[in-house]
């Protein structure tokens, strides 16, 4: 069932961006058939299950939008062949990339644990998934921007429902996927409560990043090492890293399904609930604990988050002072308005009527209206108000004076449907089963070994049957 969503999902995420149009019934069958003879194949053959799915996926990718395509050739008579595959495989890249950086994560923070290099890998893995979720976010804004953005009307259709958060959603849950398996399996083997260490250094990391405390960091070291306009590219904020943020508090518990829905069958299987031993529920003491205390940590950086317990990073000066550019660009942030302007010696003058007697008995829309046409200038920045609170002092000492209007590409933002949500949630938890059981070993995953392996990053690629211990 898990693999029928996943396959879905992304069924019409490559029709989106190959065809431009959702799949049709046919399409979509087309695609699942070939996926599931694969599946099934690669099953045979002893592959594992992540690697299954992949392979499955890839099928699925392939030929239901490529058969969509063919199809309705006459529908988008602009569209063009090379612009849509560079489109399709950018997406596919941008989706599969984060699952891809979050897998040599978890092999590299459970290799630091075999090693017993307890602080180094403490350190790593939050640290290592603060890093690339907003680089494969600004990797997602690269892509869109140059093979969709800039390819119009080449790449048609409403690529802006399901491919743009399909990426973001990637990006954010994979990370937090990799969070759990890391700090949920160093729990299982060891039966330590060494995790407590990434989890709280985890929470912080998470709570200024989406604060915009860590991008804030990142564009001042960026502009010192490599100039304004480096720092403008990669490290200003941008509607993407904002609907990210928001994507955040969907994407983050995610991760929970796979360990709790392993727990509960563990738990039916072998009726056993002690807290300890082969056949405990969740394995040992420690990982009891980490469940629990990491899903209360995750509700408790959303709640300091939504509520704003802490001040919000400041917009950098230099963002607001450089040209914005169009007013539907899907990645500003702030919106844009044009405003009249009239020479200084013009606006002296006017000044100076206004404070004199004389004037005093005039309108004053008479004085301060010009029988001048304005000249307009280039669009400016939209800002409102300064606010009296200790987080807005706080900011306007870090340079940034007034309130922002956000822009208008973040207001009527659209909900994905319900089997476009689901398909997410298979997808992670697919990645998070796989890791599990390539962490701890599949064996012991699945109750058939009563001690945990070594790692074996291999049985992510191929599951040897009858499982060894």
């Amino acid at each position: 069932m898990v693999r029928f969503f996943c396959s879905w999902g992304l069924s019409e995420t490559f029709s989106f961006s190959f065809a431009g149009l959702p799949p049709t019934c046919l399409s979509h069958a087309v695609g699942i058939f070939a996926g599931i003879v694969v599946c099934v194949g690669a099953s045979a053959l002893q592959a594992g299950d992540l690697a299954s799915s992949i392979l499955a996926g890839t099928v699925i990718g392939i030929l239901g939008p490529g058969f969509l395509y063919y199809r309705t050739r006459g529908i988008h008579p602009d569209r063009r062949f090379p612009a849509c595959l560079g489109f399709t495989l950018a997406n596919i890249s941008g989706t599969a990339g984060p699952g891809a950086l979050a897998s040599g994560i978890i092999l590299v923070y459970t290799f630091l644990l075999d090693s017993e290099q307890q602080t180094a890998a403490t350190l790593f893995l939050p640290i290592a998934t603060a890093l690339a979720e907003p680089a494969c976010v600004l990797y997602a804004k690269t892509i869109y921007s140059a093979f969709v953005v800039a390819k119009r009307p080449a790449v048609p259709g409403d690529t802006a429902l399901i491919n743009m958060p399909w990426m973001l959603i990637a990006s954010h849950s994979y990370a937090e996927s990799a969070r759990l398996v890391g700090m949920f399996s160093s729990a299982v083997r060891g039966g330590e409560f060494t995790w407590l260490g990434s989890a709280f250094l985890t929470i912080t990391l998470n709570v200024l990043a989406r604060l915009g405390w860590m991008r804030w960091l990142a564009f001042q070291l960026s502009k010192r090492l490599l100039g304004v306009r480096i720092a403008l590219a990669i490290a200003a904020p941008t509607a993407w890293s904002k609907l990210h943020d928001e994507v955040k508090i969907y994407g983050g518990y995610i991760r929970f399904i796979v360990p709790l829905a392993l727990a509960a069958s563990r738990a039916i299987y072998y009726v056993d609930i002690s807290w300890d031993g082969p056949y405990a529920p969740i394995f040992n003491l420690s990982a009891t604990c980490a469940l629990p205390v990491l899903f209360l940590l995750e509700g408790l950086e959303d709640y300091i988050v939504i509520n704003e317990w802490l001040p919000v990073g400041p917009l950098p000066p230099e963002v607001l002072h450089s040209q914005p550019g169009r007013s539907d660009d899907p990645t500003r942030l702030i919106s844009v308005e044009l405003r009249p302007v009239r020479s200084s010696a013009e606006e002296e003058r006017r000044l100076e009527e206004f404070r004199s007697e004389k004037s005093a008995t005039k309108s004053k829309m008479d004085v301060v209206c010009s029988t001048q046409t304005p000249e307009l200038l280039g669009s400016v920045h939209a800002v409102g108000g300064r606010r009296s609170s200790w987080h807005s002092r706080l900011r306007r000492i870090l340079g940034q004076e007034r309130a922002l209007v956000p822009a208008l590409v973040l207001h009527g933002l659209r909900e994905m449907s319900f089997i476009s949500q689901l398909s997410a949630i298979a997808c992670i938890s697919e990645f998070t089963l796989g890791f599990i059981g390539t962490a701890i070993g599949p064996g012991y995953a699945r109750g058939l070994c009563e001690t945990g392996n070594n790692l074996e990053p291999l049985s992510v690629l191929w599951l040897p049957v009858p499982l060894t211990c």
